[in-house]
């Protein structure tokens, strides 16, 4: 994959928390059908929920990895104009407006040309 789109990133993000509620909804449901006392329950549903948060943030870096979606720090880089690059384009812009006949503020600029024989004759006639 060349490019990424824009869903990838969204699905890859709720994938821990998933996973830790799911983990979380199965113990509440043993800790009740087992009758375990609630603060006892609280304990280990806190403690399931820590390790299967903890567990689906390793899937996610794996799934990352296996679907190459992973952001490539070349690819970020090329991105981001650096400041010379923007004083570069910046002074070319600036160049091809002096060019054009403009000056910087925007102005039409009338340039003389040189006199030459070919337009003294023209004027003479």
């Amino acid at each position: 994959m060349l490019y990424r789109e824009k869903g990838d990133d969204m699905r890859e993000r709720y994938i821990a928390p998933a996973v830790m509620l799911v983990a979380g909804a199965i113990t509440s449901i043993l800790n009740i059908v087992n009758g375990i006392e609630f603060l006892k329950g609280l304990e280990r549903l806190l403690i399931v929920l820590i390790l299967f948060y903890i567990i689906g943030r390793i899937a996610t870096v794996v799934i990352k990895k296996a679907t190459g979606t992973e952001k490539k720090s070349s690819d970020t880089e090329e991105n981001v104009p650096t400041k010379e690059k923007m004083e570069a384009e910046e002074k070319i812009e600036a160049e091809e407006k002096i060019t054009a006949g403009e000056n910087i503020q925007g102005e039409n600029i009338q340039t003389e040309k040189p006199i030459t024989e070919d337009t003294a004759e023209t004027k003479n006639q």
